[in-house]
C-alpha cells in the first residue's frame, strides 16, 4: 500500500474519520462537566548532602559522585517509603479529628463534614484535643488491634484524603545537582494539600535523623561495653602486677638485676683482690718468721699480741660487714663504720706499742734489724688480719648474692608474662578506645549532616490548578480519529472481496479483461456517468480485441459468464451495443474500424446445468465479477471445471461495480475536477514531484 492509498482511504470515509472524533469529545465534555478542581503545593528541603559541612568534608575534599547520589536515592526512598506516608495520614487523620469547625489551612467546611460523618463515635473518645502527637498514637494503637477496624479501613482502602494511595501521590525529586529536595502534592482540597506537606516534611525529618543517629548509637554502645571490659582487664593485670612486685620486694626489676649482676661483678673483683692481699700477707708473714728466731717467736705469742689480733680480726670483719651493707648473725653491734675505725687504728697503736716495748736488739740470721723485721711482720699481720675479716665478710656477702640471684632468677619469666599480659590488654585497650573516639567522632558528624532544614516552606494555594479539560477532550478527539483510521485500515487490509484488478488477479487466477464502474450520484463535483461508462467499455473492448485470432472480416466471439445471477452481464452487454456500435443490435458489437465482435451471454454456471451454448466456439471467455464479491470455494471448483471444458480458450474477467478511484489502471487518471491542493498531494504522495502534465481524456 503506498501513501496515494492512505489518502484515497482518508477521503473516502471522511464523515466516519471526523463524525467519531467529535462525538467522543462531545461525551468527554459532557462526563467532565462536573470534574473536582484540583489545588497544588510544594515544599523544599535543604539536605546539605553533597556540599554541607562535615567533619568527614574537612578530612577528605574529594566528591565521591556514586555516594552522594545513593545517598539522594535513600533519602527520596524514605520520604516515599509506605511507614512515612502512612504516618503522614494517621496523624492528617489526627488532625482533623481535633477540629470542631472549619479553619485554615487546617481544615475546610466540607472535609469537615465529611470527616464527621465517616468517623464512627468509639473513635471520637480517642481524640485529645490538646495533644496531635496522644491523638495520633491512640489512633496508632487502634489501627493495629486487626485489621477490620475503621482506621485500619481508612488508611489501606481509597480514601481521596487520608488512604495510603492518596497521599502516595506526593512527588519529591532532587533539584538539578544540587542539595535540595523538592515535594510536590495535588489534592481536590487546599487545606489537605498543604496539611499533608506539612506533617510529612516533619515526619520524614524526623525519621530520618533517628536513622542516621541509630547507624552509630549501637557502635558507640558496644565499644563503650567493650571497653569497660578491657579497662577491668587492663586494671586486673596492673593489680597483678602490682602484687607480684610487693610480695617479692620489687621496686624496679631490670634496675635491680643489673645492679645485683653489677654487684656481683664488683664482689668478684674485691674477692680477688683481697684474696691476694690475703696470700701475699700469709707469704710474708711466714718469711719472716722463718727468719725470727724461736726466742722472738715466743715472746711474740706468749704476749697478749694473740688476743689483741683476734680483737683486730673481729673489727675488721665488723668493719667489713657493715661496708657490704650486711649483718653477721652471730655478731650484734650499733657501731658505725667510723667508730669501728677507729678502734681498730687504736688496737693496732696497742699492737705497735706493746711490739716496741719487748725490746728486739739482736739481728737475724741474714744480719736484718729484728726491729725492722718485727714492724714489717707486725704490718703484715694487721694485712693479714684485715684481709681475713674482708674473706669471711666475703663469703657472707657471696652466700647472700647467690641468695638474692636465685630469688630474682625465676622472677623474670613470670614479670614478663605479666607484663605482655598487660601489654595485649592495654592494646585492646588503646585500640578499643581509638575505634570509639572514631565512632563518636562519626556519630558526631551524623548529627551535623541530618540537620535538614525547610528553606522553602509549603502554602496554602488559594486557587486551583489550570483544568485538564480541554486536553482530555482534545486527546479524545485525537484517540477516536486514530482509532477509526486503525480500524479503517485494519478493515482494508483483511477485507476478503475483490475490490480491484489487482487483488482479483492474485484471487482468482485470472487475467484481467477491464473494470466497469460503480456509479453513484454524489453531487455537482461528480465525474460524469456517460463519459466513465464510455471510456471503460472502450477500453474492455480494446483488450477483448487482444484475442481475436481470425480474419477481421469475420466476427470474434466472446462468452459472457458469471457464477452468480446480478453480477452484472446483460448491463455490460447493453452498455457495449450503447458506447461501441450503438446501431448495431443483437450482441453483435462494432466499431468503426468494422471490428467485430459478437457477445454471447450464458445463464449462471453454478447451481445450474451447464447449457448447450458453452460448448460451442468461443475465441474468448469473460467473466463478470462484482468487486464487492468475495472468492469462495464454489467459485474455485466452478472455475476448474470451465478451465477442463474449455482448455484451449483463454479466459479473462471483468470486474464490474469498481470503485472510481481503482479504474486509473485500465483508463488512466479519472477526469474530476481537482484543485491545485488535491493536484500537489497527489503528485508527492506518487513523487511525481516535477510533472507538469495534465491528463485530459476526450
Amino acid at each position: 500500500m503506498n501513501i496515494l492509498e492512505f489518502l484515497k482511504i482518508l477521503r473516502k470515509n471522511l464523515a466516519l474519520l471526523f463524525g467519531i472524533p467529535v462525538v467522543l469529545a462531545f461525551f468527554v465534555f459532557l462526563l467532565t462537566s462536573d470534574s473536582p478542581k484540583t489545588y497544588s503545593s510544594k515544599t523544599k528541603v535543604y539536605t546539605g548532602i553533597a556540599s554541607g559541612y562535615s567533619i568527614e568534608s574537612q578530612q577528605n575534599a574529594s566528591f565521591n559522585y556514586f555516594a552522594i547520589n545513593n545517598a539522594f536515592d535513600n533519602l527520596i526512598n524514605l520520604i516515599t517509603a509506605r511507614s512515612t506516608i502512612e504516618e503522614t495520614a494517621l496523624k492528617l487523620y489526627a488532625l482533623h479529628l481535633m477540629q470542631d469547625e472549619p479553619m485554615l489551612p487546617v481544615i475546610t467546611q466540607n472535609s469537615l463534614m465529611e470527616v464527621k460523618k465517616i468517623t464512627p463515635p468509639e473513635i471520637f473518645k480517642l481524640v485529645d484535643k490538646n495533644s496531635l502527637e496522644k491523638t495520633y498514637n491512640n489512633l496508632l494503637a487502634y489501627k493495629n488491634k486487626d485489621e477490620s477496624n475503621h482506621v485500619y479501613k481508612l488508611i489501606n482502602l481509597n480514601h481521596r484524603h487520608y488512604s495510603y494511595k492518596a497521599i502516595s501521590q506526593v512527588k519529591a525529586k532532587r533539584i538539578a545537582n544540587s542539595d535540595m529536595i523538592e515535594l510536590t502534592y495535588d489534592s481536590d482540597d487546599p487545606a489537605v494539600c498543604y496539611q499533608v506537606l506539612n506533617l510529612l516534611v516533619h515526619t520524614f525529618i524526623d525519621s530520618y535523623s533517628k536513622l542516621k543517629e541509630n547507624q552509630t548509637d549501637q557502635v558507640v554502645q558496644y565499644f563503650e561495653g567493650q571497653l569497660a571490659i578491657a579497662h577491668d582487664k587492663l586494671q586486673n593485670a596492673e593489680g597483678k602486677l602490682l602484687n607480684f612486685n610487693m610480695d617479692n620486694k620489687i621496686i624496679n626489676y631490670y634496675e635491680q638485676t643489673k645492679h645485683i649482676a653489677s654487684e656481683k661483678e664488683k664482689f668478684e673483683l674485691e674477692r680477688q683482690t683481697v684474696m691476694l692481699d690475703f696470700a701475699a700477707a700469709e707469704s710474708v708473714i711466714s718469711n719472716l718468721e722463718e727468719s725470727m728466731g724461736a726466742r722472738v717467736k715466743l715472746k711474740l705469742q706468749g704476749s697478749n699480741i694473740i688476743k689483741m689480733r683476734s680483737e683486730l680480726n673481729l673489727l675488721n670483719e665488723k668493719i667489713a660487714l657493715q661496708r657490704f651493707q650486711q649483718t653477721d648473725s652471730t655478731v650484734t653491734t650499733t657501731e658505725t663504720i667510723d667508730e669501728l675505725a677507729f678502734r681498730a687504728e687504736d688496737l693496732k697503736q696497742k699492737m705497735r706499742n706493746t711490739i716496741d716495748s719487748l725490746h728486739f736488739y739482736e739481728n737475724t740470721k741474714e744480719g736484718l734489724r729484728m726491729d725492722d723485721v718485727i714492724n714489717n711482720w707486725l704490718q703484715n699481720v694487721i694485712a693479714y688480719e684485715e684481709a681475713a675479716a674482708k674473706l669471711n665478710a666475703l663469703k657472707i656477702r657471696r652466700l647472700e648474692l647467690e641468695q638474692t640471684i636465685q630469688h630474682f632468677a625465676p622472677l623474670g619469666a613470670n614479670l614478663k608474662k605479666i607484663e605482655r599480659e598487660i601489654d595485649v590488654v592495654e592494646r585492646e585497650y588503646l585500640s578499643l578506645l581509638h575505634s570509639l573516639s572514631l565512632a563518636k567522632l562519626k556519630q558526631q558528624d551524623i548529627e551535623l549532616s541530618s540537620n535538614i532544614k525547610i528553606v522553602d516552606p509549603p502554602v496554602l494555594p488559594i486557587s486551583p490548578l489550570p483544568s485538564k479539560r480541554k486536553f482530555i477532550i482534545i486527546a479524545a478527539a485525537l484517540a477516536g480519529f486514530i482509532g477509526t483510521f486503525a480500524i479503517l485500515l485494519l478493515l482494508h487490509f483483511f477485507d476478503t472481496t475483490l475490490q480491484n484488478s489487482n487483488r482479483a488477479e492474485k484471487i482468482t487466477g485470472l487475467l484481467s479483461l477491464g473494470n466497469f464502474p460503480a456509479l453513484k450520484n454524489s453531487g455537482k463535483s461528480a465525474v460524469s456517468p456517460d463519459h466513465l461508462k464510455s471510456a471503460t467499455i472502450k477500453s474492455i473492448f480494446n483488450n477483448l480485441l487482444k484475442y481475436r485470432t481470425g480474419s477481421f472480416q469475420k466476427p470474434m466471439r466472446v462468452a459472457i459468464i458469471s457464477h452468480y445471477p446480478g453480477e452484472g452481464k446483460t448491463t455490460l452487454i447493453s452498455n457495449f451495443e450503447k458506447y461501441i456500435s450503438p446501431e448495431s443490435g443483437n450482441h453483435v458489437i462494432a466499431d468503426e474500424k468494422n471490428r467485430n465482435v459478437t457477445f454471447e451471454e450464458i445463464p449462471p454456471l453454478i447451481g445450474n446445468i451447464l447449457p448447450e451454448q458453452f460448448y460451442t466456439d468461443f475465441d474468448l471467455i469473460g467473466y463478470v465479477l462484482r468487486a464487492d464479491r468475495g472468492w469462495d470455494t464454489a467459485d474455485k471448483k466452478m472455475l476448474d471445471v470451465v478451465q477442463k471444458i474449455r482448455k484451449d480458450t483463454p479466459i479473462g474477467f471483468i470486474l464490474n461495480k469498481v470503485d472510481i478511484d481503482n479504474l486509473g489502471d485500465f483508463i488512466g487518471p479519472v477526469p474530476k475536477k481537482r484543485s491545485g491542493f488535491r493536484k500537489m498531494v497527489k503528485r508527492i504522495a506518487l513523487l511525481r514531484f516535477f510533472e507538469k502534465f495534465d491528463f485530459k481524456q476526450g
